[in-house]
This record gives C-alpha cells, sequence and structure tokens, in this order.
C-alpha cells in the first residue's frame, strides 16, 4: 500500500482506521521474541529446574494465538481490498514461509543424525522411527506417541508445533474464506463453537491416558489458536476493535498485563483440573495482552518495541528450530554437571546467542529469499484471477 503527502498529513482520525491501515505490528514481533527465548528456557534439560518458574513451554501457546490472529487478519485485509481471498496465493505463501528453512535444518538433522551415525543409539532409532512423518510435516504424531507417551529422547521434536499449524493453514482459509465468505455472524459464532468445543474436549480428554490423552493434547492446541482468530474478526470490525480497545487498553494496559502474568506463572504449580481451567483462561489472557500491545502506549507496548526482542521476534523460526542443536554445542562448551545458577545463566545465553546467530545467517541466506520468492509468485497468481466484486456481508 503506498503512503501519500496528504494521508501523512492527514492521519485517520479514528483508531480503528489506523489500525486497518497499519502493515506491520513491532510489537507482536517483540512478544513473539520473548516467547522464543522462553521455549528456549524449557528445553535446557540439565538445567530444567532452574527455569521452570518461567512456564517457558507456553511459550508456543502464546504462538498459536499470534498465529490465529495475523493469519486470520491478512485474510480479512486481502477479502477486503479484492472481494476475496486467493488460496493458491496464500498456500504458496505459505510454503515458500516455512517449508525451505524447516527442510534445510531436517537435512541436517538427518546427515548428523543418520549418515555420520552422531548421537545416542536411542535417538538415531528414535529420529529414524519419526522421519517418515517429519517429511510430510505430520511432526506432532511422532512427538506425542515416542516422546510424550513413550518417553523417548526424540531430536527435533520441536517441531510438533509446526504440524499443528501446518494443518490449520490447510483448512481454516478453505471454512473462514470460502465456506463463510462475507457471513460475519456466521464467522464469529462458528469460531467460538469450533473454540469452545476444542477447549472441552481437550479438557476431558487429558484427563485421561493413553491414546485418549494424546487426542487431548492434540485437540488442546486448536484452541488458542482459533482464539487469535476470534481476536482478528473482532478487530477488524470497528464495533468489536472499540470495545476491546477499551477493555485492552484501559490504565495503560497494567490490569492486561498484570492478569496475563499472574496465569502464566500460576501454570507450573497447577495439575489436574486447576490446570486445565488455566489451559482456557491462558489464551484468553494471552490475546487481551495482544490486543492491549498492537493499541496501547502503556508499558508493555513501550517494552516490546525495543529492537532486541524485535529483532529477535523476526528471527524466532529460525530460532525455534535451531536451539537444539544449540543446545547440544552448548553443553558440550560448558561444564554440565556444575548446577550453580551462573552456569544455568551462561547455559541460557549461550544456547540463546549461538541460536539467534545461527537464525541470522539463515535468514539472509535462505529463509528471506525464500519468503520474496513466494511474495513474486503469489502476486502473479493473484494478477491472473481478476479481484471479485465487492459487496455488503450477507451476515
Amino acid at each position: 500500500m503506498s503512503v501519500t503527502i496528504d494521508s501523512i498529513a492527514r492521519p485517520p482520525a479514528d483508531p480503528h482506521d489506523a489500525y486497518l491501515r497499519r502493515g506491520y505490528f513491532p510489537e507482536l514481533d517483540g512478544l513473539r521474541g520473548a516467547c522464543a527465548l522462553l521455549v528456549v528456557t524449557a528445553h535446557l534439560y540439565l538445567h530444567k529446574e532452574r527455569w521452570t518458574w518461567l512456564a517457558g513451554d507456553r511459550g508456543v501457546t502464546v504462538f498459536f494465538v499470534l498465529s490465529g490472529f495475523l493469519i486470520t487478519t491478512l485474510g480479512l485485509r486481502e477479502e477486503k481490498a479484492r472481494g476475496a481471498v486467493s488460496l493458491a496465493g496464500f498456500y504458496v505463501r505459505r510454503c515458500c514461509r516455512l517449508f525451505p528453512l524447516y527442510y534445510a535444518i531436517l537435512g541436517f538433522y538427518c546427515l548428523y543424525l543418520l549418515i555420520l551415525n552422531r548421537g545416542s543409539f536411542e535417538q538415531r532409532s528414535a529420529f529414524a522411527e519419526a522421519l517418515p512423518w517429519d517429511l510430510f510435516y505430520c511432526q506432532e504424531i511422532p512427538f506425542y506417541k515416542l516422546l510424550v507417551l513413550d518417553q523417548r529422547d526424540l531430536p527435533f521434536f520441536q517441531s510438533w508445533s509446526l504440524g499443528i499449524e501446518e494443518k490449520f493453514y490447510l483448512l481454516w482459509p478453505l471454512l473462514a474464506f470460502v465456506v463463510w465468505q462475507g457471513r460475519r455472524l456466521a464467522r464469529l459464532r462458528g469460531t467460538v463453537v469450533l473454540a469452545a468445543t476444542f477447549a472441552l474436549v481437550s479438557a476431558i480428554l487429558c484427563q485421561q491416558q493413553g491414546a485418549l490423552k494424546m487426542a487431548g493434547r492434540f485437540a488442546q492446541s486448536f484452541y488458542p489458536i482459533l482464539i487469535g482468530c476470534l481476536a482478528g474478526f473482532l478487530l477488524h470490525e470497528p464495533r468489536g476493535y472499540h470495545r476491546l480497545r477499551c477493555l485492552a487498553c484501559r490504565f495503560r494496559g497494567l490490569p492486561t498485563l498484570a492478569l496475563f502474568c499472574a496465569v502464566h506463572f500460576a501454570v507450573p504449580w497447577l495439575d489436574g483440573w486447576p490446570l486445565q481451567v488455566f489451559n482456557v483462561l491462558y489464551p484468553l489472557t494471552a490475546t487481551g495482552l495482544l490486543i492491549g500491545l498492537i493499541d496501547g502506549e502503556g508499558p508493555a507496548s513501550w517494552l516490546f518495541r525495543r529492537r532486541p526482542l524485535v529483532f529477535v521476534g523476526r528471527l524466532s523460526y529460525g530460532v525455534y528450530l535451531l536451539h537444539l542443536l544449540a543446545m547440544g554445542i552448548t553443553y558440550r562448551l560448558l561444564p554440565s554437571h556444575l548446577a550453580h545458577p551462573a552456569w544455568s545463566i551462561a547455559a541460557f545465553a549461550l544456547c540463546s546467542g549461538l541460536s539467534i546467530g545461527g537464525a541470522w545467517v539463515l535468514s539472509w541466506s535462505l529463509e528471506l529469499p525464500c519468503i520474496r520468492l513466494g511474495r513474486r509468485w503469489s502476486a502473479r497468481l493473484m494478477a491472473s484471477t481478476p479481484p471479485a466484486i465487492v459487496g455488503e456481508p450477507a451476515g
């Protein structure tokens, strides 16, 4: 979208218009960067007890909320501009964004474990068993079966969340922008019903054992993505935007930030049904924080706009994929038998630094060129399909 002198001289008076004109939210990259670092703390297994209080694994839940919000918001804006979402263009952009870096790092794991025969026997056998699923982007299946249920040492297990998101990317555009195209109420009600269904089913199944518990964990992952999608729908409409903005940004967003932190830091101390209740609340509080960040001027917005966090956030995909490799290097360089807190901090700093450095190199050499290729390819596909006539929503 080009920016004219007139638009600069007379910015939109309505905050909702300003929101719709924003093409980039640095605050959300900052939030993504913080969550990527939280995930690193959750996987530092030799120092895990030092970092449990941070609930680092919940960073993935925030990733899910962000993913649902951004995918839905981009789709709504494309629909508003063209009258319909180009599914071909969407899938091309997603494939060029996700696949090159993923398969490059998966290829390195294959080289290291299977060809060079490095790592333990358990790691090699578990990885070889998971590889057919990994190749077809179904990483969540061996994650739940081999690691969660069988408690095996599974390399590259962190990629399970990408498999969850990819299934969502395949189905959500068809449902939200084809089946529900232009149907505002159907979108809102349908998303609420889906989110409530996944929350209820997962809460019940996660109390079971074996395959039922695995199914519950699988269903639980879709709930925060749908909550993010719901936020995207509500914020796109003026009425929903102003109501949510009033709730999230009141008192400079501090109550929203405080509620999110309270739920986040309570999670490691819960189990059973109290944990399931907080699993329902957590994405809601994360969404409240998200809304406060993108339209607030409080301390949280200031924090997540800082350049270091935004920088890490823009590299978060590579950091997420690389940090287990970086952790292996870290434990070879640092004495792993020392339990002093200083060594835990040093391990986190070194692992994070290696992950960020590696992600930066891969970003400029592979990730960004493929993203630009996907955008050009998508633009050609969209140019060959004339925009639909934009009409009034069907309700």
